[in-house]
């Protein structure tokens, strides 16, 4: 693997700007705001976003945000030049747009009783430009590797995910709180007319989990004694040749903090302890890299705020 060129500067400058304003006071409000930027790779980006917010009683409350959001390329995008087995090189494109997304969003919220609450929120998510792999020489960079097959990125891909997620808070007592929860998520890509990508569809539909559960049970203790634990289960990865699949896993995290003054806390915390060590995402055999296994972990942690 190498790029392009031997070294690169780029300036990035970027803003944010937001508004909240109260339509009916204690009831119905509209957040505006707005990012912008202006990069080296693909000048000015706009990325604007609003939220309305409904409060029709003490205990109800639905949202719904729309929103744009753009990946601008990096340097592997614009100069990359990746040696791949058998016989094929990858080259970047300096001509690559912005990824771009539009978000659609909407939630409810509902306390039926003191002690239990209610969150739901769905998602439909229109992509456009996604980046792709095309046979064929770069546009804006000549093969530097003979006897090899020249591929490189394109903005061919585009489609749609949608989704959801359901959480509840449970108060069980004064000292003890149950948060179970459950997301979905669906894609559905494809590639533009004229596309010679055969395999970044599967892939990027497969890379991520469509189901996922999980219970949190957070209790707190005499003496500001605290321990929280989290179990998860996480669908598998059904990823395409030549990536590795990744089998659905179910592991768990713990947390035992003791607060021993307003701004001194002593904790011990446990991630994914159920396993001595699993996998969570596919390797990058293209890079000759196995895949990556998250080990069992314990450390302490001391908090000083001050």
């Amino acid at each position: 693997m190498a790029f392009a060129a031997d070294r690169q500067t780029l300036n990035i400058f970027s803003g944010f700007a937001q508004d909240e304003i109260a339509l009916v006071k204690d009831r119905l409000s509209l957040t505006l705001g707005s990012k912008v930027e202006d990069n080296g790779y693909t000048g000015f980006e706009f990325e604007p976003s609003a939220r309305l917010l409904w409060t029709p009683a003490e205990h109800h409350s639905f949202w719904a945000s729309v929103s744009r959001a753009v990946r601008t390329p990096d340097r592997n995008d614009n100069g990359i030049i990746l040696s791949q087995p058998p016989g094929v090189t990858l080259y970047g494109n300096s001509g690559l747009e912005s990824e771009r997304l539009m978000a659609y969003e909407i939630g409810y919220r509902v306390q039926p009783v003191e002690k239990l609450s209610f969150d739901l929120a769905g998602f439909y998510n229109d992509y456009d430009r996604l980046e792709s792999v095309e046979f064929g020489q770069s546009p804006t960079q000549l093969p530097t590797v003979p006897g090899t097959i020249p591929m490189h990125d394109g903005n061919d891909l585009a489609g749609a995910s949608f989704g959801g997620e359901v959480s509840a808070t449970w108060k069980l007592t004064d000292w003890w709180r149950l948060r179970p929860g459950y997301s979905f998520l669906k894609m559905n890509l494809h590639t533009r007319p004229g596309s010679t990508d055969t395999s970044s569809v599967a892939l990027a539909e497969n890379e991520s989990p469509q189901n996922q559960f999980s219970l949190r049970t957070m209790m707190d203790f005499p003496h500001d004694v605290s321990f929280d634990l989290t179990v998860r289960y996480v669908d598998r990865l059904a990823l395409p040749a030549p990536f590795t699949p990744v089998g659905s896993y179910v592991t768990a995290d713990a947390r035992l903090a003791w607060r021993a003054s307003k701004n001194l806390e002593f904790s011990i915390v446990g991630q994914s302890l159920l396993q001595k060590q699993h996998a969570e995402s596919s390797s990058t055999e293209l890079l000759g890299n196995p895949q990556t296994q998250i080990p069992r972990s314990v450390y302490a942690k001391i908090t000083w705020q001050f």
